[in-house]
Order: C-alpha cells, then sequence, then structure tokens
C-alpha cells in the first residue's frame, strides 16, 4: 500500500486498484465518490454546501471567462482526470480547464480525462489538511498540469502553483490573473469568496 494513501487516508480505503485498467475502473466506479492515489481506491467525504458555493463561484468567473472566449473544455465536481498510469493515479479535481489543442473539441471522454488539463483548481474542504492539498497540487504539475489554484476559504486567499515556479498566495485584496495560460483574464480574489 502506497505510504501516502496509507498516511493520509488510512481510514476511508475501498480496495486495492493494483492491476485495475482504466475501462475497468470506469466501468465501477464512475459516479462514485473515490479517487485512485498510488494504486489505492479511497474513498472521499461528501463536501459540505461551502464547498459547493465556491466552486461554483470558480465555475462562473473562471469558467464563464474561459467560455465566453471559447478557449476549451471545463469540468467541475470532481470529474476524473488519469494522472499516472503506475501506480494508477486518477484525482477528481473540483474545476478544470483543457485547451481544444490538448482535447480538440469534438473529443469529450464520457469517462476519466486521460490527457491533463492546463488548469485544475482545489477548494480546500474542513476534512482536507493543507498538506494533502500541497500533495494533489505535486501531483498534478507532475503529471504535466500548467498551473494548480488552491483556495483556502478559512484565510481568503488562493495560492498559485505552477512548474519550475514559486507558489505564490493571494490574499482577497489581490488580483487573480493567469497571463501563461489565460492571457487577458483578470478578476479581484474577492469575487471568489463573495
Amino acid at each position: 500500500m502506497s505510504a501516502v494513501a496509507e498516511t493520509l487516508w488510512p481510514s476511508q480505503r475501498v480496495g486495492d486498484a493494483s492491476g485495475l485498467t482504466i475501462e475497468e475502473f470506469e466501468t465501477r466506479y464512475v459516479g462514485e465518490r473515490v479517487e485512485v492515489i498510488d494504486g489505492v481506491i479511497v474513498e472521499l467525504p461528501m463536501p459540505g454546501f461551502e464547498h459547493g458555493k465556491f466552486c461554483y463561484k470558480l465555475a462562473r468567473w473562471l469558467g464563464g471567462w474561459i467560455e465566453d472566449h471559447d478557449l476549451g473544455h471545463l469540468a467541475t465536481n470532481d470529474s476524473f482526470v488519469q494522472l499516472r498510469a503506475d501506480p494508477l493515479l486518477i484525482r477528481g479535481p473540483d474545476f478544470q480547464f483543457i485547451s481544444y489543442e490538448r482535447l480538440p473539441r469534438s473529443e469529450s471522454p464520457k469517462g476519466v480525462l486521460r490527457v491533463p488539463p492546463e488548469l485544475v483548481a482545489e477548494v480546500r474542504s474542513p476534512t482536507d489538511s493543507w498538506n494533502e492539498m500541497l500533495i494533489k497540487a505535486e501531483q498534478y504539475l507532475a503529471a504535466g498540469v500548467s498551473v494548480v489554484l488552491l483556495l483556502d476559504p478559512p484565510s481568503l486567499s488562493i495560492s498559485i502553483l505552477a512548474r519550475d515556479r514559486s507558489p505564490k498566495t493571494f490574499d482577497q485584496h489581490a488580483i487573480l490573473e493567469l497571463p501563461d495560460i489565460l492571457p487577458g483574464f483578470s478578476i479581484p480574489v474577492s469575487k471568489l469568496f463573495a
């Protein structure tokens, strides 16, 4: 068993995913609140209303801007993305953006996304430790995600992690811009927490 899965989610293990193919995972687990962390199927707690509220704000402001500019696919609500094949690593980010360059407009997977998105965002729930959030961010970046946003409702802040760059954290008074992947996008951080 993975040390990460054993340490962070010891009571939420559902089963061993070693030898499980993506197709088998899709058949058995799409629609379930699980992730596969280093070959271990882990059940996720159901987030509360506040978590959903902040996910909606991401979809409204960030997703709305992306849709208005017709830049790519958007997915929310823990839609599965495969980050690694061996050992299997499948996460369900709260929000993800995949450009039409990475996933053509005509393609829309029914189950697990097999290409890394450009942007992933996670909203910290009361059950998430900051360490868990950073591990997720590192896994996303290692898989090829360009930018990871971590929203922290208690501190009204957002952290931006990108490959080959130092993390940056912005409070509610700052302006969020993502020039490397969304040139022209700009929003007060406070709108994501209003």
